[in-house]
C-alpha cells in the first residue's frame, strides 16, 4: 500500500512539474497569449512600452455611478380608504416577492404597517411546545420561490383549513421566541 501511494505521489510531482515547464520560444511579436514575465523584464530593462494584452484581455473596471450605496429606506405606502398601509393584493407576482422579501430583510421598517396578503393558508405544530402556527404562503412569478408570514388571527375568527386561499390583514410586529426574532400578523382579520 505504501509502495503505491508513493508511486501515485511521484506521478502527480512530476505531472505538476511538467505543467509548470513552459515553452521559452515566445516572442516579442507573437499573438498566442499573454506576455511572459521574461518578455516584461526585458522589455522594461530595455526602456520599452510594455507588450500589449492578449486580444481577449478584459480591464475590470467600475464606473463611478457603479459606487456601492447606502441602504436606501423603504418607500412610503399610502394607506387605502379601509386603513391598509401595504395591500400585497393589488401587486403583481413580481411585486408581491420584491415587497415581500423587503419586509424579511427589513423589518423593523414594517413594525406597525397593517398588511394585506393573499395565498395558502398552511398551519404547523411544533412537537415540543405543542404550539400550532399558521402561515400564509405566496408564491411568486415563476412559482420557484414561496415566502409569507405567520399570522394570528383576533379573538373568535376559526383558522381556514390548509391548503384552502386565505385574505389576512393584520399588524406587522416582530416577537422573540426562543432568542429568536419571528415575523407576524397580529390581530389579523381573516377573508376568504
Amino acid at each position: 500500500m505504501k509502495k503505491l501511494f508513493s508511486l501515485l505521489l511521484s506521478v502527480l510531482m512530476l505531472c505538476a512539474l511538467v505543467a509548470c515547464g513552459g515553452s521559452q520560444t515566445a516572442t516579442k511579436g507573437t499573438t498566442g497569449g499573454a506576455p511572459t514575465v521574461s518578455q516584461i523584464m526585458e522589455n522594461a530593462a530595455k526602456d520599452e512600452p510594455p507588450l500589449p494584452p492578449p486580444v481577449n484581455a478584459v480591464e475590470p473596471a467600475l464606473p463611478a455611478e457603479m459606487e456601492p450605496v447606502a441602504q436606501q429606506p423603504v418607500p412610503e405606502h399610502t394607506p387605502t380608504a379601509d386603513g391598509v398601509d401595504i395591500d400585497l393584493t393589488q401587486m403583481n407576482a413580481t411585486m408581491v416577492f420584491a415587497e415581500v422579501s423587503n419586509i424579511m430583510y427589513m423589518p423593523d421598517d414594517y413594525i406597525g404597517k397593517i398588511i394585506r396578503m393573499n395565498g395558502m393558508a398552511v398551519s404547523s405544530t411544533d412537537p415540543e411546545t405543542g404550539i400550532t402556527y399558521h402561515a400564509v404562503i405566496i408564491r411568486d412569478a415563476t412559482a420557484c420561490c414561496a415566502s409569507g408570514l405567520d399570522y394570528v388571527l383576533a379573538d373568535g375568527q376559526a383558522y381556514p383549513p390548509d391548503e384552502s386561499d386565505a385574505t389576512v390583514t393584520g399588524e406587522f410586529e416582530l416577537y422573540e421566541e426562543d432568542g429568536f426574532f419571528y415575523c407576524q400578523l397580529k390581530d389579523a382579520v381573516l377573508s376568504t
